[in-house]
Parts: structure tokens; sequence; C-alpha cells
């Protein structure tokens, strides 16, 4: 007798979720186990990772939000202005010797959180979603029932507050560390 099994419908969600921590975890044992000479070049290192995660967050949430585009085209032009000003700085807190680019970075990155999350906070204040109490369960709620929230949606923009803390995190280590010969 055969039996007919189905498959259950495939789900990236996860899978996304465990390829950006597998990847993570990766990078930070390969910049925590190098010698302590070795450690600029391994911080540059997961700095370009970590931005390239956040960038690709940004364009994603930039490209394939339609609510973020319709109702909240502030919110929108905001995050372009981010990803520019990101990229710039990021490239070259990778690529020059300067501690200033690391520390512009750290600062653009601390604000986008201050941002999201006192957006959130408020209700998403400047769109037409504006509901106090709202922005958060919009933000985070991951298309829960009655958030009117999409799964995508709430990825993105936890990726993006994740990794902006992390480039944080990272851009000030960078700006700290003096450059040994």
């Amino acid at each position: 007798m055969l039996y007919n099994y189905t498959y259950p419908a495939t789900s990236y969600d996860s899978l996304i979720v465990g390829v950006i921590v597998i990847i993570s975890t990766v990078v930070l044992a390969y910049l925590f186990l190098r010698r302590p000479e070795e450690r600029l070049k391994g911080r540059k290192l997961l700095l370009s990772a970590s931005l390239f995660i956040e960038l690709l967050f940004a364009a994603l949430l930039m490209l394939f939000d339609q609510n973020l585009m319709q109702y909240g085209t502030l919110h929108w032009g905001v995050l372009l202005v981010y990803f520019f000003l990101i990229g710039v700085f990021g490239a070259l807190s990778i690529a020059k010797k300067r501690t200033v680019y690391p520390r512009i970075l750290a600062l653009f990155s601390v604000l986008l959180v201050v941002a999201i999350i006192a957006d959130a906070a408020f209700g998403l204040p400047f769109t037409q979603f504006y509901s106090p109490g709202g922005g958060w369960s919009y933000l985070f709620g991951f298309g829960a029932s009655g958030t009117s929230s999409y799964f995508y949606t709430s990825l993105y923009v936890t990726g993006l507050l994740l990794f902006a803390v992390i480039d944080f995190i990272i851009s000030l280590t960078l700006s700290g560390l003096k450059r040994r010969k």
C-alpha cells in the first residue's frame, strides 16, 4: 500500500531568521577568537557584514512594504536618506583610518533606534496609521491577528533595529581602537 504523504507548505520565514542567526554567530566567533593584533581587521569585517544585512533590511522595507510607500511617505523618505548615509559612512568607516567616521555611523545608528522606538511608542504619529498604542503592534506584531501588520514588515523593522544596534556597538569599538604597526 502506498501512502500519499503531502508535504507542508514551505515557510521561508524561519529559514531567513535561522540563516541570519547562524551567519551572525559565525562572524562573532571569528571576531572574538582572533589574536589581539588582528581584532581591528575582524571588527571591520563584522561591521561590513552587519552593514550589509542592515542595508538589506532597509532596502527590502523600502521596496516591498506597500503601506510604508503609500501611507508613510515621510518615513520612506527618511529611510532612503538613512540608507545612503549609512552606506557612505559605513564604507568610510571600513576604508579610512580616521575615527570620526565610525562615530558618525554610531550617531546615525542610535538615531534610527531612537526614532523607531519613539515612532512605535507614539503610535506612528506621522502616518495615516496613527493610533495611540498601535505602533508596537504594527511594527512588531509579526502578523498577529488584529494588528494589521504583515509578518515581513515586522521582520524587516526588527532586523533593521537589531542590526542598527549592532552597528552602533561595533562603530563605538572601532572609534576607540588604536592602530598598531
